[in-house]
Protein backbone atom coordinates (compact mmCIF):
# COMPACT_ATOMS: atom_id res chain seq x y z
CA UNK A 1 0.00 0.00 0.00
CA UNK A 2 2.71 2.47 0.57
CA UNK A 3 4.46 1.95 -2.16
CA UNK A 4 0.93 2.33 -4.53
CA UNK A 5 0.64 5.08 -2.44
CA UNK A 6 3.92 6.73 -3.25
CA UNK A 7 3.90 5.99 -6.84
CA UNK A 8 0.36 8.31 -7.01
CA UNK A 9 1.54 11.09 -5.83
CA UNK A 10 1.34 14.60 -7.70
CA UNK A 11 4.38 16.63 -8.06
CA UNK A 12 6.76 18.93 -9.83
CA UNK A 13 7.72 17.38 -13.70
CA UNK A 14 10.78 16.14 -13.95
CA UNK A 15 13.22 19.11 -15.05
CA UNK A 16 11.37 21.37 -13.69
CA UNK A 17 8.54 24.49 -14.90
CA UNK A 18 8.83 25.03 -18.72
CA UNK A 19 11.23 27.19 -19.81
CA UNK A 20 10.03 30.41 -21.57
CA UNK A 21 12.39 32.91 -21.24
CA UNK A 22 14.87 33.71 -23.83
CA UNK A 23 18.68 34.18 -23.15
CA UNK A 24 20.41 37.21 -22.15
CA UNK A 25 24.32 37.93 -22.37
CA UNK A 26 26.43 37.71 -18.77
CA UNK A 27 28.94 39.04 -20.16
CA UNK A 28 31.25 40.55 -23.07
CA UNK A 29 34.75 41.68 -24.18
CA UNK A 30 35.40 44.61 -24.43
CA UNK A 31 33.87 46.24 -21.92
CA UNK A 32 30.85 48.48 -22.73
CA UNK A 33 31.83 51.90 -24.40
CA UNK A 34 35.45 50.67 -24.17
CA UNK A 35 38.49 52.95 -25.43
CA UNK A 36 41.68 52.72 -27.03
CA UNK A 37 41.03 48.83 -27.26
CA UNK A 38 43.89 46.64 -29.04
CA UNK A 39 43.44 46.33 -32.86
CA UNK A 40 44.36 42.76 -32.45
CA UNK A 41 40.86 41.84 -30.71
CA UNK A 42 39.21 38.72 -30.10
CA UNK A 43 35.89 40.05 -28.81
CA UNK A 44 33.29 37.60 -26.59
CA UNK A 45 29.82 36.85 -25.96
CA UNK A 46 28.54 34.67 -22.84
CA UNK A 47 25.00 33.74 -22.90
CA UNK A 48 22.96 32.86 -19.83
CA UNK A 49 22.14 29.48 -21.13
CA UNK A 50 22.47 27.38 -24.15
CA UNK A 51 21.66 28.96 -27.53
CA UNK A 52 20.81 28.03 -31.23
CA UNK A 53 24.04 28.63 -32.37
CA UNK A 54 22.57 29.11 -35.66
CA UNK A 55 20.25 31.45 -34.39
CA UNK A 56 22.69 33.37 -32.56
CA UNK A 57 25.01 33.60 -35.77
CA UNK A 58 22.15 34.75 -38.36
CA UNK A 59 21.51 37.49 -35.70
CA UNK A 60 24.83 38.97 -35.54
CA UNK A 61 25.06 42.28 -36.90
CA UNK A 62 28.68 44.00 -36.97
CA UNK A 63 29.83 47.76 -37.93
CA UNK A 64 31.88 48.29 -39.68
CA UNK A 65 31.17 44.70 -41.58
CA UNK A 66 34.09 42.50 -41.59
CA UNK A 67 32.85 40.02 -43.98
CA UNK A 68 34.94 36.54 -43.97
CA UNK A 69 37.67 37.80 -41.87
CA UNK A 70 36.18 37.20 -38.65
CA UNK A 71 36.75 33.74 -36.77
CA UNK A 72 33.61 31.91 -34.99
CA UNK A 73 34.57 29.45 -32.30
CA UNK A 74 32.12 28.30 -29.48
CA UNK A 75 32.83 27.03 -25.96
CA UNK A 76 29.90 25.75 -24.51
CA UNK A 77 27.55 28.94 -23.75
CA UNK A 78 30.43 31.35 -24.78
CA UNK A 79 30.84 32.90 -28.10
CA UNK A 80 34.07 34.17 -29.34
CA UNK A 81 34.69 36.49 -32.70
CA UNK A 82 38.32 37.21 -33.71
CA UNK A 83 38.58 39.70 -36.31
CA UNK A 84 41.63 37.92 -38.24
CA UNK A 85 42.89 41.28 -39.52
CA UNK A 86 44.14 44.50 -36.96
CA UNK A 87 41.26 46.91 -36.22
CA UNK A 88 41.58 50.38 -37.87
CA UNK A 89 43.10 53.16 -35.50
CA UNK A 90 40.77 55.84 -33.98
CA UNK A 91 37.37 53.58 -35.15
CA UNK A 92 34.09 52.83 -33.35
CA UNK A 93 33.03 49.15 -33.66
CA UNK A 94 30.12 47.96 -32.94
CA UNK A 95 28.39 44.08 -32.36
CA UNK A 96 24.69 43.35 -32.32
CA UNK A 97 23.09 40.46 -31.18
CA UNK A 98 19.10 40.55 -33.14
CA UNK A 99 15.98 39.85 -31.26
CA UNK A 100 15.79 36.40 -32.95
CA UNK A 101 18.60 34.82 -31.32
CA UNK A 102 17.25 31.86 -29.58
CA UNK A 103 18.11 29.38 -26.77
CA UNK A 104 18.12 25.73 -27.73
CA UNK A 105 13.94 25.92 -26.73
CA UNK A 106 13.30 28.48 -29.22
CA UNK A 107 12.68 31.02 -26.84
CA UNK A 108 13.90 34.89 -28.65
CA UNK A 109 15.96 37.15 -27.30
CA UNK A 110 13.30 39.79 -28.38
CA UNK A 111 14.96 42.91 -28.45
CA UNK A 112 18.10 43.91 -30.12
CA UNK A 113 21.78 43.86 -27.29
CA UNK A 114 24.12 46.04 -28.97
CA UNK A 115 27.27 46.88 -27.80
CA UNK A 116 30.14 49.05 -28.71
CA UNK A 117 33.91 49.82 -28.30
CA UNK A 118 36.77 52.03 -29.86
CA UNK A 119 40.08 51.48 -30.93
CA UNK A 120 41.07 55.40 -29.97
CA UNK A 121 40.23 57.89 -27.13
CA UNK A 122 36.49 58.80 -28.20
CA UNK A 123 33.47 56.25 -29.36
CA UNK A 124 30.90 57.33 -31.79
CA UNK A 125 27.39 58.34 -30.08
CA UNK A 126 25.01 58.90 -32.77
CA UNK A 127 21.73 58.03 -32.39
CA UNK A 128 18.80 57.04 -34.39
CA UNK A 129 15.84 55.96 -33.43
CA UNK A 130 12.28 54.54 -34.80
CA UNK A 131 9.39 52.18 -35.50
CA UNK A 132 7.94 49.36 -38.14
CA UNK A 133 4.51 49.67 -38.23
CA UNK A 134 1.84 46.63 -39.56
CA UNK A 135 4.15 43.79 -38.76
CA UNK A 136 3.23 40.85 -36.59
CA UNK A 137 6.74 39.62 -36.77
CA UNK A 138 9.06 43.11 -36.65
CA UNK A 139 11.64 41.02 -35.09
CA UNK A 140 11.67 39.71 -38.40
CA UNK A 141 12.88 42.87 -39.96
CA UNK A 142 16.35 44.40 -40.19
CA UNK A 143 17.01 47.93 -40.64
CA UNK A 144 19.91 49.08 -42.16
CA UNK A 145 21.92 52.93 -42.17
CA UNK A 146 23.92 53.86 -45.29
CA UNK A 147 26.41 56.59 -45.06
CA UNK A 148 25.93 59.16 -47.82
CA UNK A 149 28.39 61.73 -49.42
CA UNK A 150 27.69 64.28 -51.72
CA UNK A 151 25.70 62.69 -55.26
CA UNK A 152 26.15 59.45 -53.47
CA UNK A 153 23.11 56.81 -55.03
CA UNK A 154 21.92 54.18 -52.73
CA UNK A 155 21.00 50.59 -54.17
CA UNK A 156 20.10 48.43 -51.47
CA UNK A 157 20.28 45.54 -53.48
CA UNK A 158 23.92 46.03 -54.74
CA UNK A 159 25.79 47.86 -51.58
CA UNK A 160 25.63 46.40 -48.24
CA UNK A 161 24.68 49.41 -45.39
CA UNK A 162 27.30 50.20 -42.88
CA UNK A 163 24.91 49.65 -39.62
CA UNK A 164 22.64 47.08 -39.26
CA UNK A 165 20.16 45.91 -36.49
CA UNK A 166 17.46 43.54 -36.00
CA UNK A 167 13.93 45.23 -34.63
CA UNK A 168 12.31 44.66 -31.75
CA UNK A 169 9.13 42.38 -30.69
CA UNK A 170 7.11 45.79 -30.89
CA UNK A 171 8.62 46.70 -33.96
CA UNK A 172 10.78 49.48 -32.27
CA UNK A 173 14.42 49.61 -33.03
CA UNK A 174 17.19 51.97 -31.73
CA UNK A 175 20.72 52.60 -33.12
CA UNK A 176 23.05 53.99 -30.38
CA UNK A 177 26.85 54.02 -31.88
CA UNK A 178 26.15 55.71 -35.11
CA UNK A 179 29.32 57.89 -36.78
CA UNK A 180 27.80 61.73 -37.52
CA UNK A 181 26.63 62.49 -40.72
CA UNK A 182 23.82 61.90 -43.11
CA UNK A 183 22.06 58.11 -43.57
CA UNK A 184 19.71 56.66 -45.81
CA UNK A 185 17.92 54.20 -44.43
CA UNK A 186 15.56 51.10 -45.32
CA UNK A 187 14.07 48.49 -43.06
CA UNK A 188 13.97 44.78 -44.80
CA UNK A 189 12.36 41.65 -44.42
CA UNK A 190 16.21 40.41 -45.34
CA UNK A 191 15.54 36.79 -45.42
CA UNK A 192 19.10 35.13 -45.85
CA UNK A 193 20.40 37.58 -43.79
CA UNK A 194 23.08 38.80 -46.34
CA UNK A 195 22.44 42.21 -46.29
CA UNK A 196 21.77 42.68 -49.52
CA UNK A 197 17.78 43.39 -50.58
CA UNK A 198 16.32 41.01 -52.84
CA UNK A 199 13.58 42.66 -54.51
CA UNK A 200 11.46 39.85 -56.16
CA UNK A 201 11.41 37.94 -52.05
CA UNK A 202 12.00 40.54 -49.59
CA UNK A 203 9.83 43.06 -48.77
CA UNK A 204 11.15 46.49 -47.98
CA UNK A 205 10.46 50.32 -46.20
CA UNK A 206 11.15 53.53 -47.43
CA UNK A 207 12.01 55.96 -44.98
CA UNK A 208 10.02 59.51 -44.94
CA UNK A 209 13.31 61.02 -45.32
CA UNK A 210 17.03 60.81 -44.97
CA UNK A 211 18.40 61.38 -41.55
CA UNK A 212 21.36 63.71 -40.16
CA UNK A 213 22.53 62.14 -37.31
CA UNK A 214 24.48 64.11 -34.26
CA UNK A 215 26.03 63.54 -30.93
CA UNK A 216 23.19 65.43 -29.35
CA UNK A 217 20.13 64.97 -31.06
CA UNK A 218 18.20 61.74 -31.51
CA UNK A 219 17.14 61.06 -35.75
CA UNK A 220 14.19 59.53 -36.09
CA UNK A 221 12.48 57.46 -39.15
CA UNK A 222 9.27 55.15 -39.43
CA UNK A 223 8.99 52.54 -41.82
CA UNK A 224 5.75 50.29 -43.55
CA UNK A 225 6.79 47.42 -45.21
CA UNK A 226 5.86 46.58 -48.97
CA UNK A 227 6.62 44.08 -52.09
CA UNK A 228 8.72 46.41 -54.29
CA UNK A 229 8.93 44.62 -57.25
CA UNK A 230 11.18 46.07 -60.21
CA UNK A 231 9.48 44.43 -62.71
CA UNK A 232 8.11 46.51 -65.04
CA UNK A 233 4.53 47.40 -64.78
CA UNK A 234 3.15 45.33 -68.16
CA UNK A 235 0.90 42.67 -68.77
CA UNK A 236 2.43 39.48 -68.95
CA UNK A 237 -0.59 37.77 -70.35
CA UNK A 238 -3.83 37.46 -71.06
CA UNK A 239 -6.67 33.93 -70.31
CA UNK A 240 -9.22 34.08 -71.44
CA UNK A 241 -11.59 32.39 -68.56
CA UNK A 242 -15.07 32.54 -70.67
CA UNK A 243 -16.11 35.14 -73.72
CA UNK A 244 -17.12 37.60 -70.78
CA UNK A 245 -14.52 37.19 -68.31
CA UNK A 246 -10.60 37.79 -68.97
CA UNK A 247 -7.84 36.86 -65.95
CA UNK A 248 -4.75 39.72 -66.93
CA UNK A 249 -1.19 38.92 -65.31
CA UNK A 250 0.88 42.00 -64.47
CA UNK A 251 4.40 42.34 -64.16
CA UNK A 252 4.22 44.14 -61.09
CA UNK A 253 1.19 44.93 -58.59
CA UNK A 254 -1.59 47.83 -60.04
CA UNK A 255 -2.40 49.76 -56.90
CA UNK A 256 -5.91 51.21 -58.52
CA UNK A 257 -8.45 49.72 -61.26
CA UNK A 258 -8.03 50.78 -64.80
CA UNK A 259 -10.78 51.45 -66.93
CA UNK A 260 -10.28 48.60 -69.64
CA UNK A 261 -11.01 48.24 -73.31
CA UNK A 262 -10.92 45.69 -75.89
CA UNK A 263 -10.47 46.31 -79.15
CA UNK A 264 -11.17 44.43 -82.96
CA UNK A 265 -10.04 45.79 -86.72
CA UNK A 266 -12.80 47.67 -88.37
CA UNK A 267 -15.15 47.42 -84.73
CA UNK A 268 -16.05 49.39 -82.12
CA UNK A 269 -14.13 49.34 -78.66
CA UNK A 270 -15.80 47.16 -75.73
CA UNK A 271 -14.83 48.68 -72.56
CA UNK A 272 -14.90 46.37 -70.02
CA UNK A 273 -18.01 47.33 -67.21
CA UNK A 274 -15.76 46.16 -64.19
CA UNK A 275 -12.13 45.17 -63.09
CA UNK A 276 -11.84 42.96 -59.75
CA UNK A 277 -8.42 42.32 -58.24
CA UNK A 278 -7.97 38.70 -57.82
CA UNK A 279 -7.54 37.26 -54.13
CA UNK A 280 -4.18 36.16 -55.34
CA UNK A 281 -2.92 39.89 -54.93
CA UNK A 282 -2.72 43.00 -56.51
CA UNK A 283 -1.05 42.12 -59.85
CA UNK A 284 -4.02 39.72 -61.38
CA UNK A 285 -6.94 41.26 -62.25
CA UNK A 286 -10.59 39.69 -63.34
CA UNK A 287 -11.83 41.78 -65.77
CA UNK A 288 -14.98 41.18 -67.13
CA UNK A 289 -16.53 43.02 -70.87
CA UNK A 290 -20.52 42.96 -69.72
CA UNK A 291 -21.07 41.15 -73.57
CA UNK A 292 -19.35 38.10 -74.92
CA UNK A 293 -16.52 39.00 -77.36
CA UNK A 294 -16.67 37.63 -80.89
CA UNK A 295 -13.92 34.46 -82.05
CA UNK A 296 -10.51 35.65 -83.06
CA UNK A 297 -8.17 38.75 -82.63
CA UNK A 298 -8.12 41.59 -80.07
CA UNK A 299 -6.00 44.03 -78.28
CA UNK A 300 -6.26 45.13 -74.68
CA UNK A 301 -5.37 48.37 -73.40
CA UNK A 302 -5.97 50.43 -70.29
CA UNK A 303 -7.74 54.11 -71.07
CA UNK A 304 -4.22 55.71 -69.95
CA UNK A 305 -2.53 53.48 -72.58
CA UNK A 306 0.14 52.18 -70.43
CA UNK A 307 -0.79 48.46 -70.66
CA UNK A 308 -2.14 46.56 -73.66
CA UNK A 309 -1.55 43.02 -75.09
CA UNK A 310 -2.60 41.09 -77.96
CA UNK A 311 -5.08 37.84 -77.10
CA UNK A 312 -7.23 35.26 -79.07
CA UNK A 313 -10.54 34.77 -78.24
CA UNK A 314 -11.98 31.63 -78.75
CA UNK A 315 -15.56 32.62 -77.54
CA UNK A 316 -15.64 29.57 -74.73
CA UNK A 317 -19.62 29.70 -73.29
CA UNK A 318 -19.83 31.40 -69.75
CA UNK A 319 -21.21 28.59 -67.46
CA UNK A 320 -19.89 29.32 -64.19
CA UNK A 321 -22.32 30.82 -61.92
CA UNK A 322 -22.08 34.45 -59.48
CA UNK A 323 -21.33 33.70 -55.97
CA UNK A 324 -22.02 35.83 -52.77
CA UNK A 325 -18.35 37.18 -51.60
CA UNK A 326 -18.65 39.37 -48.89
CA UNK A 327 -21.45 41.77 -47.46
CA UNK A 328 -21.26 45.18 -45.63
CA UNK A 329 -21.44 44.84 -42.84
CA UNK A 330 -20.48 41.54 -42.03
CA UNK A 331 -23.14 39.09 -41.63
CA UNK A 332 -23.99 37.33 -38.05
CA UNK A 333 -21.90 39.99 -36.84
CA UNK A 334 -22.79 43.02 -35.26
CA UNK A 335 -21.89 46.97 -37.22
CA UNK A 336 -20.32 50.05 -35.39
CA UNK A 337 -22.63 52.22 -38.11
CA UNK A 338 -25.84 52.06 -39.51
CA UNK A 339 -24.33 51.69 -43.16
CA UNK A 340 -27.35 50.30 -46.19
CA UNK A 341 -26.58 46.49 -46.20
CA UNK A 342 -24.62 45.59 -48.99
CA UNK A 343 -24.09 42.05 -51.00
CA UNK A 344 -20.85 42.16 -52.89
CA UNK A 345 -20.41 39.04 -55.79
CA UNK A 346 -17.72 37.59 -57.59
CA UNK A 347 -19.09 39.05 -61.25
CA UNK A 348 -21.15 41.78 -62.42
CA UNK A 349 -25.12 40.27 -61.82
CA UNK A 350 -28.05 41.51 -63.14
CA UNK A 351 -31.65 41.23 -61.24
CA UNK A 352 -34.65 39.74 -62.83
CA UNK A 353 -38.33 41.56 -62.75
CA UNK A 354 -40.03 41.15 -59.36
CA UNK A 355 -36.72 41.14 -57.44
CA UNK A 356 -37.41 43.84 -55.20
CA UNK A 357 -41.12 43.15 -54.73
CA UNK A 358 -39.84 39.57 -53.40
CA UNK A 359 -37.39 41.02 -50.61
CA UNK A 360 -38.35 41.65 -46.97
CA UNK A 361 -36.37 42.78 -44.20
CA UNK A 362 -37.17 41.91 -40.94
CA UNK A 363 -36.66 43.47 -37.36
CA UNK A 364 -36.61 41.23 -34.58
CA UNK A 365 -39.69 43.75 -32.86
CA UNK A 366 -40.63 41.84 -35.11
CA UNK A 367 -41.45 44.37 -37.60
CA UNK A 368 -41.23 43.78 -41.30
CA UNK A 369 -39.72 47.02 -43.89
CA UNK A 370 -40.09 47.82 -47.56
CA UNK A 371 -37.03 47.69 -49.31
CA UNK A 372 -37.33 50.76 -51.41
CA UNK A 373 -34.11 50.38 -53.67
CA UNK A 374 -34.66 49.84 -57.37
CA UNK A 375 -32.23 47.15 -58.62
CA UNK A 376 -32.98 47.03 -62.15
CA UNK A 377 -30.57 48.66 -64.44
CA UNK A 378 -26.80 48.15 -65.43
CA UNK A 379 -24.84 44.99 -64.38
CA UNK A 380 -23.23 45.05 -60.99
CA UNK A 381 -21.00 44.03 -58.58
CA UNK A 382 -23.17 44.61 -55.75
CA UNK A 383 -26.57 45.85 -54.33
CA UNK A 384 -27.37 47.64 -51.67
CA UNK A 385 -30.65 47.22 -49.33
CA UNK A 386 -31.97 50.48 -47.94
CA UNK A 387 -35.06 49.64 -45.44
CA UNK A 388 -37.76 52.00 -44.58
CA UNK A 389 -38.18 52.77 -41.63
CA UNK A 390 -34.55 53.05 -41.93
CA UNK A 391 -32.33 50.89 -39.51
CA UNK A 392 -31.98 51.05 -36.02
CA UNK A 393 -28.74 50.85 -33.92
CA UNK A 394 -29.22 47.97 -31.35
CA UNK A 395 -31.46 46.08 -33.80
CA UNK A 396 -30.57 42.68 -35.64
CA UNK A 397 -32.56 42.20 -39.15
CA UNK A 398 -33.06 39.12 -41.91
CA UNK A 399 -32.42 39.10 -44.99
CA UNK A 400 -33.91 36.70 -47.57
CA UNK A 401 -32.38 37.33 -51.29
CA UNK A 402 -34.26 34.75 -53.50
CA UNK A 403 -31.29 33.46 -56.20
CA UNK A 404 -33.06 32.46 -59.27
CA UNK A 405 -33.66 36.58 -59.76
CA UNK A 406 -29.91 37.17 -59.64
CA UNK A 407 -28.02 36.13 -62.86
CA UNK A 408 -24.72 37.17 -64.30
CA UNK A 409 -24.39 38.42 -68.38
CA UNK A 410 -24.66 35.32 -69.36
CA UNK A 411 -27.86 34.37 -67.57
CA UNK A 412 -26.23 31.88 -65.13
CA UNK A 413 -28.49 31.87 -62.06
CA UNK A 414 -27.01 32.93 -58.88
CA UNK A 415 -25.07 29.39 -57.32
CA UNK A 416 -27.18 29.12 -54.25
CA UNK A 417 -31.14 29.59 -54.83
CA UNK A 418 -31.98 30.84 -51.52
CA UNK A 419 -29.61 33.10 -49.53
CA UNK A 420 -30.20 33.92 -45.86
CA UNK A 421 -28.72 36.85 -44.19
CA UNK A 422 -28.63 38.46 -40.55
CA UNK A 423 -26.97 41.45 -39.17
CA UNK A 424 -27.28 43.78 -36.92
CA UNK A 425 -25.79 47.09 -35.26
CA UNK A 426 -24.45 48.22 -31.88
CA UNK A 427 -26.77 49.74 -29.67
CA UNK A 428 -25.58 53.26 -28.66
CA UNK A 429 -24.46 53.02 -25.07
CA UNK A 430 -22.47 49.87 -25.87
CA UNK A 431 -20.05 51.92 -27.71
CA UNK A 432 -17.01 54.72 -26.68
CA UNK A 433 -15.31 57.48 -28.92
CA UNK A 434 -11.69 58.50 -29.19
CA UNK A 435 -11.27 62.68 -29.46
CA UNK A 436 -8.10 64.47 -29.82
CA UNK A 437 -5.84 66.53 -31.90
CA UNK A 438 -2.16 66.34 -33.95
CA UNK A 439 0.21 68.79 -31.97
CA UNK A 440 2.71 70.50 -34.18
CA UNK A 441 1.10 69.56 -37.67
CA UNK A 442 -1.08 71.39 -40.07
CA UNK A 443 -3.48 68.52 -42.90
CA UNK A 444 -4.75 66.57 -44.36
CA UNK A 445 -4.43 63.31 -42.29
CA UNK A 446 -5.44 59.60 -42.37
CA UNK A 447 -6.28 58.14 -39.30
CA UNK A 448 -5.96 54.66 -38.66
CA UNK A 449 -7.71 52.87 -35.88
CA UNK A 450 -5.41 49.48 -35.52
CA UNK A 451 -6.33 46.19 -32.55
CA UNK A 452 -3.48 46.64 -30.01
CA UNK A 453 -3.09 43.19 -30.63
CA UNK A 454 -3.65 41.77 -34.76
CA UNK A 455 -2.65 45.35 -35.62
CA UNK A 456 -5.44 45.11 -38.20
CA UNK A 457 -6.86 48.00 -39.12
CA UNK A 458 -10.54 48.81 -37.32
CA UNK A 459 -11.35 51.69 -39.87
CA UNK A 460 -9.56 54.56 -41.74
CA UNK A 461 -11.10 58.65 -41.97
CA UNK A 462 -9.62 60.90 -44.09
CA UNK A 463 -9.37 64.50 -41.91
CA UNK A 464 -8.12 68.46 -42.98
CA UNK A 465 -7.91 70.17 -39.51
CA UNK A 466 -5.29 68.95 -37.25
CA UNK A 467 -8.12 68.25 -34.54
CA UNK A 468 -10.91 64.94 -34.75
CA UNK A 469 -13.18 62.95 -33.19
CA UNK A 470 -14.25 59.30 -34.02
CA UNK A 471 -17.44 58.06 -32.56
CA UNK A 472 -19.23 54.80 -32.31
CA UNK A 473 -16.15 52.51 -31.39
CA UNK A 474 -16.20 49.04 -30.32
CA UNK A 475 -14.65 48.94 -26.31
CA UNK A 476 -11.00 47.29 -26.54
CA UNK A 477 -7.36 48.50 -26.77
CA UNK A 478 -6.41 50.77 -29.69
CA UNK A 479 -3.58 51.52 -31.46
CA UNK A 480 -3.93 55.36 -33.08
CA UNK A 481 -1.94 55.80 -35.98
CA UNK A 482 -2.03 59.64 -37.97
CA UNK A 483 -0.25 59.43 -41.54
CA UNK A 484 -0.10 62.90 -43.32
CA UNK A 485 -2.04 61.83 -46.49
CA UNK A 486 -0.13 64.71 -48.92
CA UNK A 487 0.81 62.44 -51.78
CA UNK A 488 -0.57 64.17 -54.83
CA UNK A 489 -0.73 60.76 -56.87
CA UNK A 490 -1.96 58.73 -54.40
CA UNK A 491 -5.02 60.52 -51.92
CA UNK A 492 -6.54 58.87 -49.30
CA UNK A 493 -3.87 55.80 -49.16
CA UNK A 494 -0.75 55.67 -47.42
CA UNK A 495 2.45 56.09 -50.29
CA UNK A 496 5.04 53.57 -49.45
CA UNK A 497 7.15 55.49 -51.61
CA UNK A 498 9.87 53.98 -54.25
CA UNK A 499 13.42 52.56 -54.19
CA UNK A 500 13.61 52.44 -58.22
CA UNK A 501 13.54 55.77 -58.18
CA UNK A 502 14.04 56.99 -54.99
CA UNK A 503 10.99 58.29 -53.28
CA UNK A 504 10.36 58.85 -50.05
CA UNK A 505 7.39 57.34 -47.85
CA UNK A 506 4.61 59.14 -46.12
CA UNK A 507 5.71 60.12 -42.66
CA UNK A 508 3.19 58.38 -40.19
CA UNK A 509 2.73 59.19 -36.32
CA UNK A 510 1.30 56.53 -33.55
CA UNK A 511 0.14 57.07 -30.47
CA UNK A 512 2.29 56.69 -27.75
CA UNK A 513 0.53 55.18 -25.65
CA UNK A 514 -2.51 52.30 -26.10
CA UNK A 515 -6.10 53.92 -26.81
CA UNK A 516 -8.37 51.98 -24.78
CA UNK A 517 -12.11 52.34 -25.42
CA UNK A 518 -14.99 52.19 -23.10
CA UNK A 519 -18.89 52.15 -23.34
CA UNK A 520 -20.46 55.57 -23.14
CA UNK A 521 -17.03 56.95 -22.55
CA UNK A 522 -14.79 59.88 -24.39
CA UNK A 523 -11.44 59.04 -24.70
CA UNK A 524 -8.90 61.82 -25.57
CA UNK A 525 -5.61 61.83 -26.54
CA UNK A 526 -2.85 64.02 -28.64
CA UNK A 527 -0.60 62.87 -31.20
CA UNK A 528 2.46 64.76 -30.80
CA UNK A 529 4.12 65.25 -34.32
CA UNK A 530 7.88 64.92 -33.06
CA UNK A 531 8.90 63.09 -36.25
CA UNK A 532 10.96 65.39 -38.82
CA UNK A 533 13.71 65.09 -41.04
Amino acid sequence: MLLLWSCAKVGVPPGGPEDKTGPTILHHVPEADAINVPRKLTARLVFSEPVSRASVEAALFFAPEPGNRLRYAWHGNSLELEYLDSLAADRTYVISVGSSAKDQRGNPVGFTYTMAFSTGAQIDRGRLAGVIADESAAQAVAVWAYALSAGDTVDPALRSPEYRLQAARDGSFRFGYLAQGRYRVFAVQDRNFDGKWQPSTERVGIAPWDVTVTDTVDAWACFKLSRQDTAALRILGVREIDQTRYEVKLGAALDSAQVWQFTQANQLPVTAIAAVVDSGGTDTWQVFTGVPLEPGAWTIRTSDGRLQDTLTVRARPDTSRPRVRETIPLANRPARTLSPFQIEFSEPVLTADGFADSLLIISTKPETLRVVTDFKGSPTAGLTFVAEPPYVEGESYFLRVDGRLIHDVSGNQLADTTVEFRFSYYPADSLGSVAGEIANESGPFLIRLLHAQSRIAVLTERIVASTFRIDRLVPGKYVLEVISDRAPDNPGRFDYGSVYPMVFSEPFSESADTVTIRARWEYETTIPWSIHP
